[in-house]
């Protein structure tokens, strides 16, 4: 296995974590969603597992892609919509009333 192999391998392995615990963050906020008919918005964690899926693609494909304007733009983007969508909920979540 050479080594741009391995690098591929690594990328859109950790990406499947990522989408993993983004699912099961999604079934969470659906589930809190279901049972106290407040809306948590549950459906947009498919822009940050989109868009990170989208730059780990690219950089798989050239390891180079991680200076690009774009693919910076694409991560910067899922990085924050995620910390918005997540902070958004928890704070619905443990919020009492």
């Amino acid at each position: 296995m050479t080594l741009e192999a391995l690098h591929q391998f690594l990328v859109l392995y950790f990406w499947l974590g990522v989408a993993v615990l983004l699912l099961f963050w999604g079934l969470l906020t659906r589930y809190y969603q279901r049972f106290s008919r407040r809306r948590t918005f549950y459906r947009l964690l498919l822009l940050p597992t989109l868009l990170s899926g989208l730059v780990s693609v690219r950089r798989a494909a050239d390891p180079f892609a991680a200076s690009s304007l774009l693919d910076q733009a694409a991560a910067v983007a899922a990085a924050l919509s995620l910390m918005l969508i997540v902070v958004r909920a928890t704070f619905y979540m443990l919020r009492r009333g």
